[in-house]
């Protein structure tokens, strides 16, 4: 069968053949054998080539090689994106470190109050949000893309349709707007007794 067919990708989407097994091996070493990531670049591989080959935007002469190659791509990107992840905690703990209550929560060794803390912040950080995307709407869309979905700075900028620094100077704007607002909620939060 020639591989630049459409139709030898049904050889990869049948989950019993051997094409499929070896893409899947390729994709479980890849991930450290997380079986859902796995699955996950697979199919969304999978479906890129089904779409361009089907639209006539590409022809693929090895398609095992290029199947590798985008779930490749789609792992580097789903490690990307997991990376910008954890600054949405430095942002919290930028604006909270600094006020004497941390100095309590860091010794309180009981799970109940830092729950009960968790949860103030995050219903601060959800109001904080609202408020900001009734006052800078823009910041608060590229805010929430880059932290909490991921996205990176020129991503933000073709969806808003401005330069790749306007779209960085709106997460930094973002992000000194929300630490204000956490320094002045902690400041006006009194010390448990």
């Amino acid at each position: 069968m020639d591989k630049s067919e459409p139709t030898s990708l049904m050889e990869y989407e049948n989950p019993d053949s051997q094409p499929r097994r070896e893409l899947e091996r390729f994709a479980r070493h890849l991930t450290s054998n997380n079986i859902t990531l796995a699955d996950d670049l697979i199919h969304d591989a999978l479906l890129t080539v089904w779409r361009h080959s089907h639209e006539g935007q590409i022809s693929i002469q090895n398609i095992e090689a290029y199947l590798k190659t985008a779930i490749k791509n789609r792992y580097f990107d789903h490690l990307r994106r997991e990376r910008s992840k954890p600054q949405v905690q430095s942002i919290e703990a930028e604006a909270f470190s600094s006020h004497p209550l941390m100095d309590f929560l860091a010794s309180e060794t009981e799970g109940v109050f830092n729950a009960v803390w968790e949860s103030q912040v995050q219903d601060w950080l959800n109001n904080a949000l609202t408020d900001l995307q009734q006052t800078h709407p823009h910041e608060a869309d590229a805010f929430r893309r880059h932290f909490f979905f991921g996205w990176n700075f020129e991503e933000i900028a073709q969806k808003h349709g401005v330069a790749m620094t306007t779209a960085y100077r709106r997460v930094e704007r973002a992000k000194k707007l929300l630490t204000q607002k956490a320094s002045e909620w902690l400041n006006r939060t009194e010390e448990p007794t």
